[in-house]
Parts: C-alpha cells; sequence; structure tokens
C-alpha cells in the first residue's frame, strides 16, 4: 500500500468564504515508509495571502507560480492508487475537495487518514496534538513549520510512529478495519495530464539569488569617473529613489527612469553607490529614533539593502550608526511626506503591531484618520494612497490600484512616514 502525505499552507480558514491553497507539499511513501515521489509547489491564488507572518509566503514568491487549476492533475497524478494522509486532514480535505470542484473535478470527493486523530487514540496523555507538539514528543526533526512540503514530511514520520504503535496496542486487523478500510483513492475514468509546472520555495530563492537588485546591475554599468556634473542633482536623485521604494518594489519602468537619471545627472558608479550606501543609512537612523530596531524594522532594512544593491553587513552598520548617531549633509524626504488631508485604502492582512498588539483594519483606519488622512473602502483614479503589508500584493485592490497607477505604499513605510512607532 502506497500513502501520500499531505499538506497545504492557505491564506486562512475557510474555502467557503475564499480562502484559497497557496501551497502545496506531497510527500508519497510505500507501505516500508521509503519515499517514492514528492510534489511540492507554491500556488498563486490572484487574492491577498493572509497571515504572511505565519506561512512565510510573500507575492512575489507566488507571483509567477501556477494557480491551482494549472497543476490539479499534477496533484491528483500523486494522490492516485494512495491512501491519503494528513495532520487535521480536515481542513487540508476541506480546501482541497473545494479547489478541484472549481477545477472541474467535482464527480468525487478526497477522503485521508488523519494523524491527529489517531495521535489522540495512541498518545491520549499528551496536552494538544499540534504537528510541533507531536514532533517534540515522538523527536522528529520539523525542518521549518507553515513550509507544505516539510510538515508533509515530519507527518509522514509521525503517521508510520503512530500507525506502529496503534498496531501494537490494538492489532493490524482493526487498524486496517477503523482507517484504511475503503480509504484508498482510485480515480477510475478520470484521464490526467499533468503540466509538470511547480514552484518551490527552493527555486524562488534560486531564482532571487540569481536576479540580483535591478539597481545594482544599473550601478554596475555606470563609468567609474564622475561627469563634474551631478554634485546639483544629488538630492533630485535621492527624492526620485524616495518615491520608487516606497511600494519596496522597483519595476522594470522605474528601473529605466533611474537609469536615464544617472545619464542626464552624470551620476558614476562610486557616486551611486555612495547614495545608495547613504540612503540606506538614513533609513537605519530614522529606524533608530527610539534607539530600538524591531523585528518588522529589520526586516524592511534587508529588503532595502536588497532593493538599493548595497552589500554592507547591516548588522554592522546599525551597530556604528547607534555608536556615532552622525547626520549626514545628504537629505532625503523618508518619513515626511505631507499626508494631511490625502485618501488612503488598506488591503489585506496587515503585518506590524502597535501597543503590542497587531494591527487590524480598524485600528489602521483609526490611527490614518487620527493623522488627518481621508478612510476610503475601495480603489478609484482619485485616491492617493493604497497601503499594503506585502508590496506584490494580489488582491483585486492591488491589481487595480496598479492599472489606475495609484500609489501603493509598503505597510512599515506608511506608519514611518506618520511617526506611528510600530514594532
Amino acid at each position: 500500500m502506497n500513502y501520500s502525505i499531505i499538506d497545504v499552507e492557505t491564506t486562512g480558514f475557510s474555502p467557503l468564504r475564499g480562502d484559497k491553497i497557496i501551497e502545496v507539499g506531497i510527500v508519497k511513501i510505500n507501505s516500508s515508509g521509503q519515499i517514492i515521489e514528492k510534489y511540492d509547489s507554491l500556488i498563486n491564488p490572484n487574492r491577498d495571502l493572509g497571515a504572511t507572518s505565519v506561512h512565510g509566503i510573500t507575492g512575489d514568491m507566488v507571483m509567477d507560480a501556477p494557480v491551482f487549476k494549472q497543476v490539479s492533475d499534477d496533484i491528483l497524478s500523486v494522490l492516485n492508487n494512495s491512501i491519503i494522509v494528513a495532520h487535521n486532514a480536515r481542513f487540508d480535505l476541506s480546501f482541497l475537495n473545494n479547489e478541484l470542484s472549481v477545477s472541474g473535478f467535482d464527480q468525487f470527493s478526497l477522503n485521508a487518514i488523519c494523524t491527529l486523530q489517531l495521535a489522540r487514540i495512541t498518545e491520549p496523555d499528551l496536552h494538544n496534538y499540534k504537528l510541533k507538539t507531536l514532533c517534540e514528543y515522538l523527536d522528529i526533526e520539523l525542518k521549518e513549520q507553515h513550509a507544505a512540503i516539510y510538515d508533509s514530511m515530519a507527518t509522514s514520520q509521525i503517521f508510520q510512529m503512530l500507525k506502529e504503535s496503534f498496531i501494537r496496542k490494538h492489532g493490524e486487523h482493526k487498524y486496517t478495519q477503523r482507517f484504511e478500510k475503503g480509504s484508498l483513492t482510485v480515480l477510475k475514468n478520470t484521464l490526467l495530464n499533468p503540466s509538470g509546472l511547480n514552484l518551490n520555495r527552493q527555486k524562488f530563492k534560486a531564482d532571487s539569488r540569481r536576479n540580483q537588485s535591478k539597481l545594482a546591475n544599473l550601478i554596475n554599468r555606470l563609468p567609474l569617473k564622475s561627469s563634474g556634473k551631478s554634485e546639483h542633482h544629488i538630492n533630485e536623485y535621492i527624492n526620485v529613489l524616495d518615491e520608487i521604494l516606497e511600494d519596496r518594489i522597483v519595476t522594470n519602468e522605474e528601473s529605466l527612469r533611474l537609469d536615464n537619471l544617472y545619464r542626464e545627472y552624470g551620476i558614476s558608479n562610486n557616486e551611486a553607490t555612495l547614495i545608495h550606501n547613504t540612503y540606506l543609512s538614513k533609513l537605519i537612523r530614522l529606524y533608530l529614533l527610539d534607539d530600538i530596531i524591531t523585528t518588522v524594522e529589520l526586516k524592511d532594512l534587508q529588503k532595502v539593502r536588497n532593493l538599493l544593491g548595497v552589500q554592507t553587513d547591516l548588522d554592522r552598520l546599525i551597530s556604528e550608526i547607534r555608536e556615532t548617531n552622525t547626520t549626514n549633509t545628504l537629505e532625503s524626504n523618508i518619513g515626511h511626506q505631507e499626508l494631511v488631508g490625502k485618501s488612503v485604502c488598506f488591503t489585506g492582512q496587515l503585518n506590524c503591531t502597535f501597543h503590542g498588539d497587531l494591527i487590524n483594519r480598524a485600528v489602521a483606519q483609526e490611527l490614518a484618520t487620527e493623522n488627518g488622512l481621508i478612510i476610503k473602502s475601495g480603489v478609484s483614479k482619485n485616491l492617493n494612497f493604497l497601503v499594503v503589508a506585502d508590496p506584490n500584493s494580489q488582491s483585486g485592490k492591488a491589481k487595480k490600484a496598479r492599472s489606475l497607477g495609484v500609489k501603493i505604499i509598503a505597510e512599515v513605510v506608511f506608519w514611518n512616514m506618520l511617526g506611528i512607532e510600530i514594532e
């Protein structure tokens, strides 16, 4: 008998409320526990991604990933002729069956053995039956929690150990009758045509490393010597850089805009490198106004450093700036835009915290209103700002804002523009 251990990551808790699968991980094993096949892919849900802080999946990761319908045949071909196993199977199957139905496979409904239920029988004294708790109890490595392939690999080991424990206590016949009888997934009269499409986290990271920062590539092509005419244009260039980095994305059009500025102002390789390092230093000083670099701020600094193509050691630079607390002659508009009277709309689940609590939509709107902004419920051409936790958000609002040319601002940037100390 073969077993397909599956795990899915999702945008939320309810497919009936529009939540979608954003990652699928399957480990197929034989009766001896040997891995005979794997499937691991991110899924583009064409909507916001929900709690990125939990699953770690961001908009740029799913932007080029297949949608579920494109890989439904791939997933079913792995599950076919095997018994499906999942931890808290009711959750995973509710999403799988919903996505398969939408994709045209509404003639059947998948079933699975649930390791959570199996654990409650074999280990009745545990205080909870979360995947992490079982891994710790059974001494099983959970390499990266809430990454579908690693969760499914851990679940496969849990399943084998719990199955053996149940058989020792109750006998193999009782195990088979209770859990495996009638559970084999056999897709009769179903022609499957796997696409071969997949984009997993490892591939995404590898592609990201190969694709250097657009700005780093531009700087590398600049002449080493200054034209002598760039001195009076440096502040103007920094203002443009400020504007481009507000959403923490550098598009091809924005890259071309900067390239034109390099040429027009005669900025050299050394000058551009200095400006980018200075820009990063100024952002660090802004975040150090309260003498603390929060986790959210540190992640933002890492993102800006990568966008700028700056090679400096971030931890060392933060320590140096904290010690010297010097100012720089180059001026920047970071955090000082005039926002009073401007309209703002929020989309997706926000990730920053304020006074120890996660900022929800109501709190975000209250903070914005207190600082003189006008709240809008939707996106139109008259909207001034759309605030997103994830600049690559696939939400309907984000897509509409891009199509209308509405300015998109990353959440951490927005709160700092208002002078609100977020965590």
